[in-house]
């Protein structure tokens, strides 16, 4: 029977507690770990990747290119924190240009720059390793969503489907609903772009001992 988060959470705990993080017999349970993340979306353990690519990089004949791929996906899901920089950072050097790293690397350097073009295309050209990572495409289109909101007012249907990789049109219609988007006449209206150019009123607090001393120093 798997374990539940819970579970994990316990199973975590000794083996990320000081020295013993260091240990080599960790790294089976680990990449278990990384399996269970990449089944289950909503889990995530950026302390528990690092961990165990640390442990790669000390021990080169553990080296596992397919955990280290889904780690690093994960950690584009994770988007807009830049964790796919730190566990690059711990890749050992001789594996930072395995081809399946280098493609990985550029989908999310196109993410970061709004590539999206290219990023949709990098995508196919991996789709075998993608599909084992449950909710990848979600979490990105979800990422690409917060940045049309902060960035739009209004946006042609078009340009929006090709931006989340030519989304049909009824799953896009689906998609505007979730977001508070509104469609019409082939524009799409984004939520709270109103809200986001509005100038806002500050109020400022002072107390009367506070303007006393103002009004004193002037004197």
């Amino acid at each position: 029977m798997a374990a539940s988060s819970e579970e994990w959470t316990s199973i975590l705990t000794p083996i990320l507690s000081g020295i013993n993080r260091y240990n080599p017999n960790n790294i089976e349970c680990l990449e278990m770990y990384v399996q269970f993340q990449v089944e289950n979306p909503s889990v995530y353990n950026l302390e528990a990747n690092l961990s165990l690519m640390k442990l790669y990089q000390f021990n080169p004949n553990h080296f596992n290119v397919d955990i280290v791929c889904k780690m690093l996906l994960k950690s584009i899901m994770a988007l807009p924190k830049i964790h796919l920089a730190l566990l690059i950072s711990v890749l050992p050097l001789n594996q930072q240009s395995n081809e399946e790293v280098v493609k990985i690397n550029s989908l999310c350097s196109h993410l970061e720059s709004c590539s999206f073009t290219e990023f949709w295309s990098l995508v196919e050209e991996c789709g075998e390793i993608i599909s084992k990572v449950v909710g990848f495409k979600d979490a990105v289109k979800n990422y690409i969503a917060e940045l049309v909101n902060i960035t739009y007012q209004t946006i042609p249907v078009p340009q929006l489907s090709s931006y989340l990789g030519n989304m049909p049109e009824k799953e896009l219609e689906q998609f505007a609903v979730s977001n508070g988007w509104k469609i019409n006449d082939g524009v799409v209206f984004i939520r709270g772009q109103e809200e986001l150019i509005k100038p806002k009123r500050i109020l400022a607090k002072i107390d009367f001992e506070s303007v006393s001393n103002i009004i004193s120093s002037t004197r």
